[in-house]
């Protein structure tokens, strides 16, 4: 494999379905956890799609991760539910779980769901999108390994963190949110070392708190700085009440880096809501407000050197039209891993 390949989505979807069968996931789970991980790389976000697969059937091999969980509700009502996702697949649990909470809000006019017991799910925005498909307005978050330290601290309390927003528009492309809390994601910084280059001082920090353009060194110290300083560490600790607090997940120190060992048992928390905007007014109304806010964002001077103002996850649908047109181009640290799970499992599906 080389970093000149461009992969077809089919053929790269058929490749994880075949490793995750292998490693023992029905093949209807297998399908959703694929398809989740192509996606993020259609829209570019290597860092969270299938280069990730390798980790995933580690854990399954070595029982960190349940390959066949039996997803139960604990608490529900029309408005929310609370789901036990039984150490399931993250991808999976997360996709079942926002797929009730968009029947809820489609049904009630808007709803939440919370998540127990489950793992790390890849993209944030692959289910906040979700809820785009029914012209309503997406929102998820998943607490994650301790990076983040309180301001003033040197302890990692708080992961990345992530947060997504989905809002529909008219014409335009919807509106798709999907931020870590630290300055970087987590995963960027391991792509830099797969890729064996340094990353940005504002990236990572070393065991006393100073910045580092190491990328081991950034993941070995378990601190990461997040965004807006004491800004990011309110965001994260929002989000941890969210996802982990209000569901019964475990929490703050509780999700230090090294608890996430392959054969480890992780209890992940997300948490889930959808909004029909139709509540306040008319789907076309609202397309139609949204559409004048893209305007103005569209018509704003521009800074020197700048050609456009783009609308977030703009450029990620843009990149997604390219890759299903021409491929996927797939960065070398992605290729590698793929080629090291075609070889340890000795899987059929060819990708070139």
């Amino acid at each position: 494999m080389t970093d000149n390949n461009l992969v077809e989505a089919e053929s790269l979807r058929q490749f994880c379905i075949e490793a995750l069968e292998k490693a023992g996931v029905p093949a209807d789970d297998a399908r959703i956890v694929a398809e989740m991980q192509v996606e993020a790389d259609l829209r570019g976000v290597y860092t969270h799609g299938t280069g990730a697969i390798y980790g995933y059937v580690q854990r399954l091999k070595q029982n960190g991760t349940n390959p066949r969980p039996n997803i139960t509700i604990v608490k529900e009502s029309p408005h929310h539910a609370l789901v036990d996702g039984d150490r399931g697949l993250g991808q999976l649990v997360a996709f079942k779980s926002m797929e009730m909470c968009v029947a809820k809000a489609r049904q009630n006019g808007m709803a939440a769901v919370g998540v127990r017991r489950s793992t790390h799910f890849g993209a944030t925005a692959n289910y906040s999108m979700m809820a785009l498909e029914d012209d309503l307005i997406g929102f998820a978050t998943t607490n994650a390994a301790a990076m983040i330290a309180p301001t003033g601290g040197l302890t990692g309390i708080f992961g990345t963190n992530p947060v997504s927003f989905a809002v529909p528009t008219g014409h335009s492309y919807p509106m798709v949110l999907d931020i870590a809390v630290t300055v970087a994601a987590q995963q960027k910084i391991v792509q830099a070392l797969r890729e064996e280059r340094k990353i940005p001082l504002s990236w990572g920090l070393d065991s006393e708190g100073k910045p580092t353009n190491d990328p081991r060194t950034a993941l070995l110290s378990g601190l990461m700085p997040p965004i807006g300083e004491y800004k990011g560490y309110g965001l994260a600790m929002v989000v941890e009440v969210l996802s982990a607090i209000l569901t019964g997940a475990y929490f703050g120190r509780a999700t230090e880096p090294s608890t996430w060992r392959p054969d480890s048992t992780l209890n992940v928390g997300h948490f889930f809501a959808a909004l029909d905007p139709t509540i306040f007014m008319p789907i076309d109304e609202f397309k139609s407000r949204m559409e004048k806010l893209i305007e103005q964002i569209r018509g704003s001077t521009l800074m020197p050197g700048v050609e456009k103002v783009y609308i977030p996850g703009e450029i990620e649908y843009q990149k997604k039209e390219q890759s299903l047109k021409k491929g996927i181009p797939l960065p070398p640290a992605t290729l590698s891993q793929l080629e090291r799970l075609q070889q340890e499992m000795e899987l059929e599906t060819r990708l070139f």
